[in-house]
């Protein structure tokens, strides 16, 4: 056999399984990483989600009291910034929590 053939195929060999090694000692990480990113976005959801609920209620006040005399967009404005935080929190929650 060839010498060099077999010291290069030893030295791809050990670069597998310092690789392999590598990515073994890595993987863990991201396992926490990721659950770190989806209790996150769970949070974030849970905020946004009173968030929208408070701003509804706020708005359905206004409404109800204004006889029409009132526009309420203040609290429009809240509840549609609230939607977008919302919107936005379900995103990430889609994304990190596979």
């Amino acid at each position: 056999m060839n010498w060099r053939f077999e010291r290069s195929s030893v030295s791809a060999g050990l670069k597998i399984c310092f690789l392999s090694a590598g990515l073994a000692m890595v993987a863990p990480s991201q396992l926490i990483a990721d659950q770190q990113d989806c209790t996150r976005a769970i949070s974030r959801y849970d905020v946004a989600l009173n968030s929208v609920q408070a701003a509804i209620g706020r708005f359905s006040a206004c409404a109800a009291s204004s006889a029409g005399r009132d526009n309420c967009s203040r609290e429009l404005d809240h509840l549609k910034s609230a939607g977008d935080d919302y919107k936005d929190a379900v995103s990430d929650y889609r994304s990190d929590c596979k």
